[in-house]
């Protein structure tokens, strides 16, 4: 995943455009599951969600069907927080994007029976109420 972030910035992709990238692609996998636990067709959802192509339709609904639901909202979760910490000056987008890809690859790799998924959210953004949990 890095070697591809290399590759993309070595094309001079904006780093803060790819986690605008990164952050519709979870929206639209949140989306079409949550469209798919109400029954809709992929040519439904794909009205929903703006995509009207049928294989980048058909890779959503297919992703969106095998994601556990916890973990994409985590991901989302994330982005959001990557996104509100470049945009505060938390940290540079750099970093920020490069720990991002790593916490969702992580995310992404199947549970390993009964271990509980590691807080993503890290010690700054943890509220003093919650640190001692």
């Amino acid at each position: 995943a890095l070697a591809v972030l290399q590759a993309m910035d070595a094309k001079d992709h904006p780093r803060q455009l790819l986690i605008f990238m990164i952050t519709r692609q979870y929206r639209q996998l949140i989306l079409a599951q949550a469209l798919l636990r109400e029954g809709m067709s992929s040519e439904q959802i794909g009205a929903q969600i703006g995509l009207r192509s049928a294989y980048p339709l058909q890779k959503v609904v297919e992703q969106a069907s095998r994601y556990p639901a916890d973990r994409l909202e985590a991901a989302y979760r994330r982005l959001f927080e990557t996104d509100v910490a470049v945009k505060t000056g938390v940290m540079d987008v750099d970093t920020a994007l490069e720990m991002l890809i790593l916490e969702l690859v992580d995310l992404g790799r199947p549970s390993r029976g009964g271990r509980g998924q590691p807080d993503y959210r890290g010690s700054a953004s943890r509220s003093p109420s919650s640190a001692g949990r």
